[in-house]
């Protein structure tokens, strides 16, 4: 049985600009197992638990959140948050 093994690309550090710049300079690249996470701006809480709902029934384990018009920083930084949800309401944030 052959497996198909797919890489999802988060970022582009080595691009110039904010974060949105840095996926469309990672998205001139998509071709075959490369495929670009697509980035959503997220205008509120409850856009953000109807998002995080969404992708933890399709067996996601959550959400990054991020400014986008920061630049890139190299290593664990308290600038993205990853969003996952408690199996309540109430969801917790984990600094990166």
């Amino acid at each position: 049985m052959t497996k198909i093994m797919k890489f999802i690309v988060f970022d582009c550090p080595s691009s110039v600009g904010d974060y949105l710049d840095r996926l469309s300079c990672a998205s001139k690249h998509e071709d075959g197992p490369l495929n670009i996470v697509s980035g959503v701006i997220i205008s509120g809480v409850s856009m953000a638990n109807k998002i995080l709902s969404e992708v933890v029934s399709r067996g996601g384990e959550g959400l990054m959140l991020r400014d986008p018009m920061l630049k890139y920083t190299a290593g664990r930084t308290n600038k993205i948050l990853k969003l996952k949800s408690s199996g309540g309401e109430n969801e917790k944030g984990i600094p990166c």
